[in-house]
């Protein structure tokens, strides 16, 4: 299919039209499309683009079909299927570059419903009091996480022979022991790392106290998730409190979206970690890696890792620094709209947000 500007077929460009033209090569002829305005074009890309953020499936091929309809313009798509065919769906996306299939990450109810405007909201009423009660810098916030590691590396894709059902690349081994390594990162860029297990946070703690330097009169601000092996550890909160650390713990089911680590610092460090494994396997050839080689494994793939701009922009990202609660869009908190309610059954007022939000796309 080709697409022809409005110019190029003698139509006035002001019109606000295009004309699509399908080739028939069994003829030697163009036949002329449907006609479609460019505002209605523009409309289905914002809808597409609003309901891609919250993992709406094949929903450009379907829209077509009402949205042709309830505008009484030629429907040349299936009807059986209600969906247009991949022809249509290929030429939208050349038209359409800031548009992309992408593969969503999987999402669990607990974090879609978790995840609200409600609880987000709460989270840096709090957050905001701190700082300005203590006033916290960028150098004075840091968040904290755990992440597994281990031996077994995730493979790459590789060039291989059409047709071939197995194509294989080697492992250190099929299942290995993991351990887990615990990384402090600041609004400013400041990195450390460590191992620890549940019996060990108090003693990260006073290994993050005798690195960071707070004291009472100058505090810093620890942000981290609300485990258990965190929250209830009162020889911990104890420590904190006598040395200027105040721990503030991110809601239940959200870490996706708040956690800085999350978001902008571990999918690289995995990255890092899985080339140096690589690597290290063919030094070692015929060798199987085991626990004892992670520590010099981090060691290539953390600096890697860790720059300052990843740090500034996991903090910008999720809102925590510079402090944005409005860094989240009514999109963001769609999911969770269920649960955005108030007691008497009434519509919230971001329910009614989103919905008006959407219908101005549609």
């Amino acid at each position: 299919m080709s697409i022809f500007r409005s110019g190029q077929c003698n139509i006035p460009r002001n019109s606000g039209f295009f004309i699509s033209l399908r080739y028939d090569y069994k003829t030697g002829k163009k036949s002329q499309g449907s006609v479609w305005e460019v505002e209605r074009r523009k409309s289905a890309t914002r809808f597409s683009c609003n309901i891609g953020r919250v993992g709406v499936n094949e929903a450009g091929r379907r829209y077509n079909i009402p949205s042709a309809e309830k505008n009484k313009l030629a429907i040349r798509f299936n009807k059986e299927t209600k969906s247009a065919g991949k022809e249509w769906v290929s030429g939208f996306m050349k038209r359409h570059p800031e548009l992309s299939l992408r593969e969503p990450e999987g999402t669990s109810v607990a974090r879609t419903s978790g995840f609200n405007r409600v609880v987000v909201g709460k989270f840096f009423d709090t957050l905001e009091q701190l700082v300005d009660q203590h006033k916290l810098t960028a150098a004075r916030i840091f968040n904290m996480d755990e992440t597994s590691h281990t031996v077994v590396q995730r493979q790459e894709k590789i060039l291989a022979q059409r047709g071939k059902h197995q194509v294989g690349a080697i492992s250190s081994c099929e299942r290995g022991q993991n351990v887990t390594g615990v990384y402090p990162m600041s609004a400013s860029g400041f990195f450390d790392k460590g191992w620890m297990d549940s019996d060990t946070f108090c003693e990260w703690i006073r290994h993050f106290i005798r690195t960071v330097k707070p004291s009472p009169q100058k505090k810093v601000l620890l942000i981290l998730d609300a485990h258990s092996s965190h929250t209830q550890s009162l020889k911990a909160i104890e420590i904190c409190r006598q040395y200027g650390v105040i721990m503030l713990s991110l809601p239940s089911h959200c870490t996706h979206r708040l956690q800085p680590l999350d978001v902008s610092f571990f999918k690289p460090l995995n990255t890092f970690m899985s080339a140096a494994i690589s690597t290290k396997m063919r030094e070692l050839p015929g060798q199987r890696l085991n626990v004892q080689h992670i520590a010099s494994l981090v060691g290539v793939a953390f600096p890697r890792a860790s720059n300052m701009q990843i740090a500034m922009n996991g903090f910008r990202h999720t809102g925590l620094w510079p402090v944005d609660r409005n860094v989240f869009s009514e999109a963001d908190f769609a999911p969770s709209l269920v649960t955005d309610r108030p007691l008497n059954g009434e519509p919230s007022a971001s329910a009614s947000r989103a919905a008006e939000e959407v219908e101005g796309a549609q």
